[in-house]
């Protein structure tokens, strides 16, 4: 596999959060980074025929995603599809096309975010054994690593995040604390559109150039949260 390990990820979004508000700076030289993701048959039938990759968004230009079976060339539209999703006019939901389930971290149902933006692909070869190697080879954009904080406003939000409209979906560190004490509670999203996370629960739309937090439930003028997550230009 190419590209960040997701530990390390893990560990700069958490310091981010006790080091510093802003973002780092993203070298100049390069916007995209290689990834090459592995999958039996067997992986893919048992997720639905859903093929999740391990880095995102994708890079949408022409030619930066090739899907392999058993070392063959698939076709794109034919074999596997990038989801695409548009506003249902009767329920004012976001709908992906062809119907597929998006990662767990997509929780709130308005949230408009593609199978590009969450690096998502949906197979449509039948054909498929359990014992096919699938490989995906495909360029995703360079993160930053970002911090935001702002203080409750008594209510459960959304709380926006100001200037900030490329965030990478589900990984973000959500940190809660009283004004004044060293005490954090770090939250956790819900895994699905439901509040399944209880009082510490919260939901993230991520979709631009508008993404937000709204939590379970209300958080009080005297307590102050920071988010620490990745964002691409």
């Amino acid at each position: 596999m190419i590209g960040f390990s997701k530990n390390l990820l893990a560990l700069m979004l958490l310091l981010a959060t006790f080091l510093f508000v802003g973002c780092t700076t993203v070298p100049p030289e390069s916007t995209t980074i290689l990834g090459l993701d592995t999958f039996t048959g067997m992986e893919i039938i048992n997720n639905s025929f859903v093929i999740y990759l391990d880095y995102f968004p994708l890079a949408t230009i022409e030619g930066r995603l090739i899907v392999r079976k058993n070392n063959v060339v698939l076709v794109s539209g034919v074999d596997y599809v990038v989801p695409t999703t548009e506003v249902d006019p009767i329920t004012g939901y976001a709908r992906v096309i062809p119907e597929t389930r998006l990662p767990f971290f997509i929780n709130t149902r308005e949230d408009l975010s593609d199978g590009y933006y969450t690096g998502t692909i949906k197979f449509l070869d039948n054909t498929l054994f359990p014992t096919d190697e699938v490989t995906v080879t495909y360029n995703y954009m360079k993160p930053t690593v970002c911090t935001y904080s702002i203080s409750g406003t008594g209510s459960r939000g959304p709380y926006y995040i100001a200037n900030h409209p490329k965030i990478v979906p589900g990984e973000q560190v959500v940190t809660v604390w009283n004004t004044g004490s060293s005490n954090e509670t770090i939250y956790t999203g819900n895994t699905s559109f439901e509040p399944d996370m209880g009082a510490t629960g919260y939901s993230f739309g991520y979709y631009q150039p508008n993404p937000y937090i709204m939590f379970n439930t209300a958080l009080d003028t005297n307590k102050r949260f920071s988010i620490s997550y990745r964002s691409v230009n």
